[in-house]
């Protein structure tokens, strides 16, 4: 007769532990595609994203920043027409720093061990979107993924956001900046243009409406929850 293995006993009450975190470590590696038009804080989230679950779940992890291989390879200066869709030399140049970050982010994320890599990019339509999941499932990468949106509807925050963090990069170095705003302004419509928001056919998201307000669909896995328990409480 054999008796049966002593059940885990889970605290019940106020201290219940939630479903998802028994068993509280991380075993997958996790991939966040960031989505959003210029100017909707990504960066900003991506980073402290990063510096938490490097810091307080010492897994390391990293953000490849699609924006600073376009200025490695196109240079930083270019204007508001190198981001218009209907260019199609400056759409082909784009495309490449694209999968130079992608190719960066798989050699990254096939080093051994619990992993975070975050890809920084517009990643505006659902075709786009489409071609990373089939690039990382072809590569054969396993790793969980979810998307991120930043959504910004309040005018006074995109402004804002404009003049103190775009303004500053090398984009605009030396700029007078109401022209370098002007010419934000003209980039943004040009990826307005053929924008899609993330939906349920997407798979897993957290969409993030004005730093304020929250839909999440389909996440699991511990480190997706730790990510998007974080960022509810991100006050950016």
């Amino acid at each position: 007769h054999q008796s049966n293995p002593t059940p885990h006993l889970i605290p019940e009450g106020d201290n219940a532990t939630p479903l998802e975190v028994i068993g509280s470590t991380a075993t997958d590696k996790l991939v966040i595609i960031m989505v959003g038009l210029p100017a909707t804080g990504k960066t900003h989230i991506a980073k402290r994203i990063c510096r938490y679950i490097n810091f307080f779940l010492d897994i390391p992890s990293q953000i490849f920043n699609v924006g600073d291989y376009r200025r490695q390879l196109c240079g930083a200066q270019m204007p508001a027409s190198f981001y218009d869709p209907n260019n199609q030399e400056a759409v082909a140049q784009r495309t490449t720093a694209c999968n130079a970050a992608l190719a960066d982010m798989m050699d990254f994320l096939r080093q051994d061990g619990v992993r975070l890599a975050v890809y920084d990019a517009t990643n505006s339509t659902k075709e786009r979107r489409k071609h990373l999941l089939n690039k990382l499932r072809e590569e054969g990468i396993g790793a969980k993924k979810m998307f991120l949106e930043s959504i910004c509807e309040n005018v006074e925050l995109l402004e804002e956001n404009i003049r103190t963090v775009k303004l500053s990069t090398p984009d605009y170095r030396n700029t007078d900046p109401e022209d370098a705003v002007k010419d934000f302004k003209e980039r943004i419509k040009n990826y307005t243009s053929v924008y899609e928001t993330l939906d349920d056919s997407d798979g897993s998201f957290i969409k993030i409406y004005d730093c304020s307000k929250f839909v999440v669909h389909n996440i699991r896995g511990y480190l997706s929850l730790k990510v998007v328990h974080f960022v509810m409480n991100l006050h950016t």
